[in-house]
């Protein structure tokens, strides 16, 4: 167990073996989710919902288009 203070502005430190374990970097951003009475923290994710709209497409892209494309990346990666 690790413990840490609040600081009059409401500021915690993570304990380092904590922010270790979870990858956090300065600048990462992280949840707070409040379960049976107790505060979990955990790294922020982006759902991929999160990211329609953020790349243009110039040209329609067809399911066989992205089965293939999904083909010829599995591919690559079992040659590495």
């Amino acid at each position: 167990m690790s413990l840490s203070s609040i600081t009059q502005k409401g500021q915690v430190t993570i304990p380092i073996s904590m922010r270790q374990s979870l990858g956090l970097k300065t600048g990462d951003e992280v949840e707070f989710i409040i379960q049976q009475n107790q505060l979990i923290l955990k790294k922020h994710t982006q759902a991929v919902e999160d990211l329609f709209g953020l790349f243009s497409v110039k040209h329609a892209v067809s399911d066989q288009d992205i089965k293939q494309a999904i083909i010829k990346g599995a591919s690559r990666g079992s040659h590495s």
